[in-house]
C-alpha cells in the first residue's frame, strides 16, 4: 500500500475526467437522460448506505463500497449487471477492505429474507464479489477525504458543529460524480468551505490562504449542490429508479 495519495494506485488509476464519464454513459442517452443516470448513482449509494445500517458496518466501509460501484459502472452496463447484486458485492468486498469482514453467510441473513431489493444469496454475491474484483484490477485501496477533513477543519477554525456538518457532506458526496474525479483533499476542502458558507462563516478568506487549484474545489461544491438539488425534484427515488432501469434493453 503507498503511503501516500499521490504516490497510490487510486491516484493512478481511480480519477477520471469528465470526458470519461460521459463517453461511458452515452450508451444511456437514447434511453434516458444523464440526470437519469446520475440518479441512478446516488439511489444505489443510499442502498449501500441503508445495507451497511442492517450489517453495522462503519462509514469508511460505505465509502470503499459506494466508490467501488461506481468504477465497476464505468465499465460495464446497468442492464449487463444488476445494481443491486453489484451493491451487495462492492459492500462485502468494502469489508474486507476495510477490515470490517462479516462471513458471507450472516452478510445474507442479516439483509433479511429475499425480497425485490435484496433478492441474492449467498453465492450470487460471492460470484459478483470475483467479477467486481477482476473489473476494479484489484485496485482496492481508496484514500477517503476524512482525514484531511479533521485537518482543515482545524486550519479553518470552524466549530464542533460546523464539522458535524461538513463530515455529513462528505458523506452525501460518495452519492455524486466527486471521487471519481478529484482528489479526495479537494473534497474535504469543499465540504468545509461549503459547511462554513451555509453556516455564515467568513470561508473565502481561509480559502485564499491555501495553496490548491480553486477551480477544482468549485466544481466539488457544483457537483455536491447539483445531487442536492437533483434529490430534492425526485421525492420518491425508490419508485423511480426502477423505471429508469427498466428503460435501457439489455444489450446496452
Amino acid at each position: 500500500m503507498a503511503a501516500n495519495y499521490w504516490a497510490s494506485n487510486h491516484a493512478k488509476y481511480c480519477i477520471n475526467t469528465k470526458q470519461q464519464l460521459a463517453e461511458s454513459r452515452a450508451r444511456y442517452l437514447a434511453y434516458i437522460t444523464e440526470r437519469d443516470v446520475k440518479l441512478i448513482h446516488q439511489y444505489f449509494a443510499l442502498e449501500i448506505r441503508d445495507m451497511a445500517k442492517k450489517l453495522v458496518l462503519r462509514q469508511r466501509v460505505v465509502a470503499t463500497a459506494c466508490l467501488y460501484w461506481k468504477r465497476f459502472y464505468i465499465k460495464n452496463s446497468f442492464s449487463a449487471y444488476d445494481p443491486r447484486l453489484v451493491a451487495a458485492a462492492s459492500l462485502y468486498l468494502a469489508s474486507k477492505v476495510e477490515e470490517s469482514t462479516i462471513q458471507a453467510r450472516k452478510f445474507e441473513q442479516k439483509l433479511g429474507t429475499p425480497t425485490e431489493r435484496y433478492k441474492y444469496n449467498t453465492e450470487q454475491i460471492l460470484d459478483m464479489e470475483f467479477t467486481l474484483l477482476a473489473q476494479l484490477n484489484s485496485h482496492l485501496i481508496i484514500f477517503h477525504p476524512y482525514h484531511s477533513l479533521c485537518t482543515f477543519a482545524e486550519d479553518s477554525h470552524i466549530d464542533k458543529e460546523c464539522l458535524e456538518f461538513a463530515w455529513g457532506i462528505v458523506n452525501d458526496s460518495y452519492a455524486t460524480d466527486a471521487m471519481l474525479l478529484f482528489p479526495p483533499h479537494c473534497i474535504a476542502v469543499a465540504a468545509v468551505f461549503l459547511a462554513g458558507t451555509l453556516t455564515k462563516h467568513d470561508m473565502q478568506s481561509w480559502l485564499a490562504t491555501l495553496s490548491i487549484d480553486v477551480a477544482q474545489i468549485w466544481a466539488v461544491v457544483d457537483e455536491i449542490l447539483e445531487s442536492y438539488q437533483a434529490r430534492s425534484a425526485v421525492p420518491n427515488l425508490a419508485e423511480c429508479i426502477p423505471q429508469l432501469l427498466r428503460k435501457i434493453p439489455r444489450n446496452v
